[in-house]
């Protein structure tokens, strides 16, 4: 009897606390192991985790006719209705930012809605043009931005419905510059709204009767973007 409790191999012997310790840790070790291995793996067959999209051009076809979402963080804004977005997938998320950013990066026009002209190509300037740029710079740059890619402009820039984090909790933009009257809703052949034409359109109702930002001028002033457009070009 005294050999048998000697034997580190009998089937019954108690084991000490030592032992008991040592296979929890090898066999946590190994469950760790294998979740990290199922982790990569998981990864590297989901591309969208990891692989960065550097500019419009290169955004899958899958992701045109599924519509996805892509995250990223803006970087610039040129006028009213368009950004550019540095694309940040699952990832790319856990490391800081480069610095400086690369100059590729998704060029994306605010889907539904139209802002006031900013001056470019010897074009004079619309009034609130600038300050339609101005706001949308104030809550977009370096903030993180949701964007639904819908389709691809004349431009080649990408026609996406956007959300910007506000605090706790997410703000169509596209609502945004309604809401604020510094864009109207777009209505050229084309159109993208995501499904929610009647809610910009009530927006854009209410923006007017209140007579905020571009709708506060007088009369001779309350020019749609497409009116001004259409007017410049002749």
């Amino acid at each position: 009897f005294f050999l048998w409790g000697k034997m580190s191999w009998w089937p019954w012997r108690e084991k000490s606390n030592y032992e008991k310790a040592k296979d929890f840790y090898l066999l946590h070790q190994r469950y760790f192991i294998a979740g990290a291995l199922c982790t990569g793996l998981l990864l590297l067959s989901r591309p969208r985790f990891w692989r960065r999209i550097p500019d419009a051009d290169s955004i899958p076809v899958a992701y045109w006719k599924k519509r996805k979402r892509i995250t990223g963080i803006v970087s610039r804004v040129g006028d009213g209705d368009g950004f550019h977005l540095y694309h940040r997938p699952f990832f790319h998320q856990f490391f800081p930012l480069p610095n400086p950013l690369p100059a590729k990066q998704i060029s994306v026009r605010i889907a539904g809605v139209d802002a006031p002209e900013c001056a470019h190509f010897g074009a004079p300037a619309q009034p609130y043009g600038e300050a339609a740029r101005d706001f949308l710079r104030k809550e977009l740059v370096e903030k993180k931005v949701t964007l639904q890619v819908l389709k691809r402009d004349q431009y080649g820039r990408c026609v996406g419905m956007a959300w910007v984090k506000n605090t706790f909790r997410w703000k169509n933009v596209s609502a945004l510059m309604l809401e604020n009257g510094l864009a109207t809703v777009y209505t050229s052949s084309g159109a993208e709204y995501g499904g929610m034409l009647q809610k910009f359109e009530a927006m854009e109702k209410k923006a007017k009767k209140q007579k905020k930002g571009m709708w506060r001028k007088a009369s001779s002033h309350k020019e749609s973007p497409m009116e001004f457009k259409k007017r410049n070009k002749q």
